[in-house]
Parts: structure tokens; C-alpha cells; sequence
């Protein structure tokens, strides 16, 4: 993990200490991670090394490395997000200045991080927007069929297979970006409390 995070290092730096270059180059690195971790081959890898099978190998122990890239994103947001205070503490001289600017920080990191955290893990509907639960709901009647009429024909069958894959690949895209999201600020959370 130690590793990926300097190789991390080195891509910033090459980016420059700029804030755009580095919001750029953390979003390549984020996407990159995303799109490794929903590819089919990481997944087996994954789960061979994971459930000790027979089919574990060196290969895949080195494919399910990548998995470990959470430090390394972690640390390009924390360059990222730490980016302003960094510039204030430029302008100011007296410590307890920086001391209110790193607590204000600090503040302003937790809030966004707990928002990010329950828009994660607490489902995609915020509390203000769920409906209640009325009669119309509790009915018994079976609902009203407003489906087109059913084809038998193989381009309905291909565009159902179709639609079920994009589902599923936009399923697994989602799954891996909150996985990639909670590890990269919970690297950002501990960096923001030091």
C-alpha cells in the first residue's frame, strides 16, 4: 500500500504542485482504481486469493494488489483537499493562525466527509425525499400492466440482454466508486485530524 501511495507521490509531483494538475491527476488515479476494480479478471483474482482456492496463484495475487490502491487515492485527495489550507498557512506567521486555519479544516473536512459517508452507505434517497407509505401502496390489486406487448423475437431478447448488462455494469461501477470513496476518506479523515 506504502508503495502505491509513492508511486501516487510521483504522479502529483510530475503534475505539479498547482491546484488543477493535482485535482486532475487525483481524478485519472480515482476513475483508473474504479474501472480496475469492476473488470471481470480483478474480480476472480480477487476472489481466488480471498477464499484460498486451488486456482490461487502468484498472477492473481499480484492482479488483487491493485485492490490496495485506497491509500494511494486517499493520499491524492488529501493533496487535493489539504490544497487551501496549505496556501494559507503560506500568508500567515503566527502559529495560532495556522492552528485555527488547520481547525477550521478540520471542521469543514469531518462535515463533508460524514455527508459523503451517508449518501454512501445510507442509500441514494435522502431522508427529506422518501415517501410516505398510502392506501394506493397497501392495495391488493394486482398493478396495471402498461408494458408494450411481448416479442418473441431475438432483437427484443438481445436488447433485454443488453439492458441487463449495462444494469449490471452500472451496478458494479457503482459498488466499486463507494468502495474507492469511503477508502480514499478515510485516508483523508485520519490525515485531517494529524
Amino acid at each position: 500500500a506504502w508503495a502505491w501511495k509513492d508511486v501516487v507521490v510521483a504522479a502529483l509531483g510530475v503534475a505539479g504542485a498547482s491546484f488543477w494538475p493535482e485535482l486532475v491527476a487525483t481524478l485519472i488515479i480515482t476513475v483508473v482504481l474504479i474501472v480496475v476494480e469492476v473488470l471481470p479478471c480483478y474480480r476472480r483474482a480477487t476472489r481466488a486469493v480471498k477464499e484460498c482456492r486451488d486456482d490461487d496463484s502468484p498472477l492473481k495475487r499480484m492482479a488483487s494488489m491493485l485492490g490496495n490502491l485506497g491509500l494511494a487515492v486517499g493520499y491524492a485527495w488529501n493533496s487535493v483537499f489539504s490544497w487551501a489550507p496549505k496556501q494559507a498557512f503560506e500568508w500567515v506567521e503566527a502559529p495560532v493562525f495556522v492552528f485555527m486555519i488547520q481547525v477550521m479544516y478540520y471542521l469543514l473536512i469531518t462535515a463533508f466527509i460524514v455527508f459523503v459517508t451517508s449518501r454512501c452507505v445510507g442509500g441514494n434517497v435522502p431522508r427529506s425525499t422518501k415517501r410516505e407509505v398510502t392506501e394506493d401502496d397497501l392495495d391488493d390489486s394486482p398493478p396495471a400492466d402498461n408494458s408494450p406487448p411481448a416479442d418473441n423475437s431475438e432483437a427484443s431478447e438481445s436488447q433485454q440482454l443488453v439492458v441487463g448488462t449495462v444494469a449490471s455494469v452500472t451496478a458494479d461501477i457503482e459498488e466499486a466508486g463507494k468502495s474507492v470513496t469511503m477508502a480514499a476518506l478515510h485516508y483523508v479523515y485520519a490525515w485531517a485530524q494529524l
